[in-house]
């Protein structure tokens, strides 16, 4: 297998090899591009055949830089004659869980993942056959009040504020599921159900075959966002799109991940700031910067143009190219819930830059 390395003991079972792990470490697969290791494979078992190698519960590791795309549980296969990986989901409710992408600063939830390992790009697409494909891609400070509450359903105590109160009590973020079953004085069964959706739902990291449990730092903003002791944002990239088009490819070579499908982008609830990209597409940087071109919807301004980009931490979006700057006032005229209704000026001006702040970040 060039351009791979394996770490890992062997098993024969009939024709088929099995790479296996100790008692201690995982077996892991490295592919390798230019000397440097891309993407880590680990598991319990690997089955190699002489045209792939695969498992059904592998953890992954994408190296982008310092930073990486992870995920704790999915399925994964490499087809050697097509030096292709595949990473997908199956039936197994943990693989549903997001991808965490600390580059980008962001969850990503799609069905099928796959690479060439001599080509720079990842397609993030549909499931093989497939017509429709659905993606999210949801930045780590991302907060809703209303889904908040509804994690909590009918629950006395909320699941996240419970977690955190065990893992104070317990004094770390990494337990066994029968110690917080034993704390919360409930069935293992019903918590184990409880962590594999809060896994899903991209609060903690669960290995179904330890019952290991692992709070992630988004819990903790959860909570605090609701509370209001931090800042939170609305950014949720979510990508349809119909085949042959992918939800999303990720260039190697720059680490820039161009995301498809996205007709809006709701930046600002407080502010009232909506994107419509141009092609509906944006091209995503570091900590959630993003190229796109097309129309600024800001409160009573509506820009339109090219070359814009949206810059993170001074939440601001620099308008490079800007064609027109349409104008509304509010009128006089009431809808029926008695709001004043706006009124486009017919006048535009044209041919201009400038920033939007958005949210002052002080």
């Amino acid at each position: 297998y060039p351009g791979i390395d394996y770490e890992g003991g062997f098993s024969m079972s009939g024709a088929t090899i099995n790479g296996v792990s100790d008692s201690r470490t995982s077996a892991i697969l490295k592919f390798f591009k230019n000397d440097t290791v891309r993407l880590n494979v680990s598991a319990n078992s690997f089955q190699f055949k002489k045209d792939r190698i695969s498992n059904s519960n592998a953890t992954i590791a994408f190296f982008l830089d310092n930073d990486s795309i992870f995920h704790s549980n999915i399925a994964f296969t490499y087809n050697v004659t097509k030096k292709e990986v595949s990473l997908f989901k199956t039936d197994d409710h943990m693989t549903y869980s997001p991808y965490y992408n600390s580059y980008h600063k962001i969850d990503m939830n799609f069905d099928l993942l796959i690479w060439n390992i001599d080509d720079p790009i990842v397609r993030l697409t549909m499931p093989r056959g497939a017509t429709i494909g659905q993606a999210r891609f949801k930045s780590s400070n991302y907060f809703n009040r209303t889904h908040f509450l509804k994690i909590q359903g009918m629950d006395n105590l909320h699941p996240l504020y419970a977690l955190k109160k065990f893992s104070e009590w317990y004094y770390s973020d990494e337990f066994h599921v029968s110690e917080l079953a034993n704390w919360l004085k409930m069935p293992d069964s019903k918590v184990q159900h409880l962590i594999v959706r809060l896994s899903t739902e991209g609060f903690v990291f669960y290995d179904p075959e330890t019952n290991i449990v692992r709070i992630k730092p988004q819990l903790n903003d959860y909570l605090d966002a609701f509370g209001g002791k931090i800042d939170y944002d609305v950014i949720d990239f979510i990508s349809n799109t119909k085949a042959p088009q992918n939800n999303a490819i990720l260039n190697l070579s720059n680490n820039e991940l161009t995301i498809f499908g996205i007709p809006s982008i709701f930046i600002s609830d407080s502010q009232n700031v909506e994107i419509h990209p141009t092609g509906n597409k944006i091209v995503l940087k570091k900590n959630r910067n993003f190229d796109f071109g097309g129309r600024v919807q800001a409160g009573l301004l509506t820009f339109f143009g090219n070359n814009f980009t949206f810059s993170y931490d001074s939440f601001r979006i620099h308008l490079d190219n800007i064609d027109s700057l349409n104008l509304a006032i509010i009128g006089d005229e009431e809808d029926i819930y008695g709001n004043r209704k706006t009124k486009k000026i017919r006048n535009n001006i044209q041919n201009i830059t400038g920033d939007l702040l958005i949210d002052d970040p002080e």
